[in-house]
């Protein structure tokens, strides 16, 4: 790193356990986002700070006036226009040493292993499942941390899913088999959404990625979930089925 990037990430280098060499291995590091809405506006934001080399930044979708109550990066001037190019331009103004790649497109099965194959993070920013399930079993193929959040209303949840290392790590599908039935699971415009609940949970999606990139810490593999009524979380251990079908043969494959 130069003087003036040593100068940057001062505050980290000096963190016991990160330091220097950390800050190296984070700013060596690539993540992909896949998502940019709340979730994937604040992550964004705390790992271009934290200099990470190279971020992917996923989402066709277009910024309309709703989405400003929670998904901060973007202002009113970026109304109408991709969240991945407002996005981008705000990335770069925060931190101009990141590399910032731009799909607007909605990842499916056609086209995730091209997106994701050389990052060394997914960040799953989404809000349904049939992507999460996806991203699941490609993050388990590709052995690469699969971090994993949502939010509904005024709580959150949280975990980080790694089911390639072995037998004692569960993978998203231990923890839900399968798509609850329609309407058991209401959509944000359903059931509304609390907007710092959404940057509470993408900035500790930024620091479970930061933690992976590092190498320091230990992941939060088992499930989080935060009640901002109340300020109270509770944490839940997710087991690994032996059954499942994503990831039950996961130690064989390996």
């Amino acid at each position: 790193m130069s003087k003036l990037n040593t100068l940057r990430y001062l505050r980290h280098i000096d963190l016991p356990g990160l330091g220097f060499d950390g800050q190296e291995k984070i700013c060596a590091g690539s993540v992909a986002l896949v998502g940019m809405g709340g979730l994937g506006a604040a992550a964004a934001l705390y790992l271009a700070g934290a200099g990470v080399k190279q971020l992917n930044l996923i989402d066709d979708d277009k910024i309309e006036e709703g989405n400003l109550q929670r998904q901060i990066l973007y202002t009113e001037q970026d109304i109408d226009t991709l969240k991945v190019d407002a996005a981008r331009t705000r990335l770069a103004a925060l931190n101009s040493h990141v590399t910032l790649q731009t799909h607007a497109l909605r990842i499916d099965e056609t086209n995730a292993r091209a997106l994701l194959a050389e990052v060394n993070v997914v960040l799953d920013c989404t809000d349904n499942f049939k992507t999460r399930f996806l991203l699941n079993d490609l993050c388990m193929v590709l052995k690469k941390p699969y971090i994993s959040a949502s939010v509904q209303g005024f709580s959150g949840q949280l975990a980080t899913f790694k089911p390639y290392l072995g037998d004692a790590y569960a993978c998203y599908c231990c923890l839900f088999p399968e798509t609850p039935p329609k309407g058991m699971v209401p959509s944000c415009p359903e059931a509304g959404v609390f907007g710092p609940v959404v940057g509470i949970l993408g900035v500790m999606q930024a620091a479970e990625a930061l933690k992976e990139l590092a190498g320091i810490g230990a992941a939060h593999t088992s499930l989080l979930m935060l009640d901002t009524r109340s300020m109270q979380s509770k944490t839940i251990r997710v087991v690994k089925n032996p059954a499942c079908p994503a990831c039950a043969s996961t130690s064989s494959k390996s």
